[in-house]
């Protein structure tokens, strides 16, 4: 009787390309500076004695809030492959990836906050883009209590009506 082979069964599919180094340089191109600082104009003033006097003065404006797609793209792979290797379930296959996704993510959410909290953007573009990249959302509060207790349901009560059948509220002349 001849043995029988058994198939051993392999992932079909290209192999990754995620690599362990992704966990660090994830969260390194999310750390690049919010700001960037440009000289604006330079001023030579002479001095009494002859020497020269340079005043710089500089501006700042804020650098291009780094994404997922960019990140993907630097890296050669597509967004989905990023957001695939994030996955939790894939924790075994890709350690370490999701703790840094996560990381990259807070990292990019503290970008888009700090400029626009030092006006570098408009408001209605950072509300526009905050909701659609981050977990902000707008929130809005509904306080629907009488005496301490909440309001489930009301009944609408029509006024009483009188013995000739016409409400005590009707202010209509016939």
């Amino acid at each position: 009787m001849k043995p029988i082979k058994l198939a051993v069964l392999r992932e079909q599919g290209r192999p990754t390309s995620w690599r362990k180094e992704y966990n660090q340089g994830i969260i390194d191109f999310f750390s690049r500076p919010k700001l960037q600082k440009l000289l604006k104009t330079v001023k030579t003033k002479i001095l009494k004695d002859g020497l020269k006097e340079v005043q710089e003065e500089y501006m700042y404006l804020p650098n291009d809030m780094p994404t997922f797609s960019e990140f993907a793209w630097n890296i050669g792979v597509n967004e989905d492959s990023v957001v695939e290797w994030a996955k939790i379930e894939n924790e075994k296959k890709y350690p370490g990836f999701s703790a840094s996704y996560k990381r990259a993510h807070a990292l990019q959410k503290a970008f888009l906050i700090d400029n626009a909290s030092k006006g570098m953007c408009p408001p209605a573009t950072f509300i526009f883009v905050a909701k659609n990249i981050t977990d902000m959302r707008d929130e809005i509060k509904q306080d629907i209590t009488s005496n301490g207790q909440q309001i489930v349901a009301f009944n609408y009560l029509p006024p009483p009506k009188d013995d000739a059948g016409s409400s005590t509220n009707d202010t209509t002349n016939n």
